[in-house]
């Protein structure tokens, strides 16, 4: 009987490998996103599954329940309610726009005569806006926008069965992965053919850099529009609730940050008159959210990740034009990933 090389062994291997990995992929390939998710969910969340188990004296299941119970209530099921108050700020703005068309033109003529008044005594400027154009272009951008709103919020009543689905697999998924991180870094380490400390670094910057974008991000962020809607509310601007999702969403963005939003808006109520509405926008803004983010992030942000602002924006940006709404993990943590590379190809490799 001829005997078997141990070359021939290797590609064998190799090919059933590559044929199983494929078989694999193909099963799973309506899920990866959701097991990504339950995983990076299980790292951010490790910390108290911990504690809980040092606290029910290494009950391990009970304290996975309690992580996910504990968890669900602080992050899922205030997502539950903001999804809720945009459905019906969206039906209500659509509304607005189709059955109070005639204010809403009347405003905009107060305001287009407000604007050439304002232009006409800076020197050097004859133009004078056509309150007609204006109204136009308010008109078609209000319906683009309600329509837009609605057929989300609608999208999303319409996939609700699929959401509630892939809710309970992720929860499933995350009850036995919380208790597996460890295990998991341990078999990273066996199967990649590089050093093990090479191999800690890359898990630990992707590792922090989740943290960092939850922590010293996501949450600065959200106490931004949450400052910035009371500033709205208080200044008596209506659909607080979308403009404060909106500067939540722009705070995330280096360099840009609510003043996008509240900006104008306070200049807006100035120029109309209101000077209490825009005057409480204004210092709001200097005075509370701008200051938000350099307390906070001293406190929650970590520095073991050092990303250059430019870096950081372009990433999420690109990770939002690959990978949709996960872009804003998936851009950083590739790009850090790709920069950690680099750091140890020169320290390394490079000689």
């Amino acid at each position: 009987m001829p005997t078997v090389t141990n070359n021939k062994k290797r590609v064998f291997f190799y090919i059933v490998w590559l044929i199983t990995a494929f078989g694999a992929y193909k099963v799973l390939n309506g899920y990866l996103s959701l097991i990504v998710i339950s995983i990076m969910y299980s790292i951010l969340v490790h910390p108290v599954y911990l504690w809980l188990t040092k606290k029910l004296r290494n009950n391990t299941k009970l304290a996975s329940i309690l992580t996910i119970i504990i968890s669900f209530f602080i992050i899922v099921v205030p997502l539950i309610l903001a999804g809720n108050l945009f459905v019906s700020e969206a039906l209500r703005f659509k509304e607005t726009v189709l059955f109070d068309g005639g204010s809403a033109l009347t405003s905009v003529d107060r305001y287009v005569a407000i604007a050439n008044d304002l232009t006409s005594r800076i020197p050097g400027i004859n133009d004078v806006i056509d309150p007609k154009s204006i109204e136009n272009l308010v008109i078609t951008g209000a319906k683009n926008v309600s329509k837009f709103l609605v057929s989300k919020a609608l999208h999303i009543g319409s996939s609700s069965v699929a959401i509630i689905t892939d809710f309970f697999l992720f929860l499933i998924v995350v009850y036995f992965m919380i208790p597996k991180i460890p295990k998991l870094r341990e078999y990273i380490q066996k199967v990649s053919p590089l050093e093990d400390k090479i191999d800690r670094l890359y898990m630990d910057r992707a590792t922090t850099m989740m943290i960092t974008l939850v922590k010293g991000t996501f949450l600065i962020a959200l106490v931004q529009g949450m400052f910035g809607g009371l500033f709205l509310w208080l200044a008596g601007v209506d659909f607080v609730f979308t403009l404060s999702l909106a500067m939540v969403i722009l705070a995330v963005l280096p360099i840009i940050g609510t003043a996008f939003v509240t900006i104008p808006i306070g200049l807006f109520l100035l120029a109309s008159g209101d000077i209490v509405g825009g005057s409480i926008i204004l210092l709001g803004q200097i005075i509370v959210m701008s200051n938000v983010d350099n307390i906070l992030r001293a406190e929650l942000a970590s520095r073991e990740t050092p990303l250059h602002p430019a870096l950081l924006l372009l990433s999420l940006i690109g990770g939002l034009q690959i990978f949709g709404f996960l872009g804003f993990i998936y851009g950083p943590v590739l790009m850090i990933l790709f920069m950690t590379s680099m750091e140890i190809y020169l320290k390394h490799y490079k000689y």
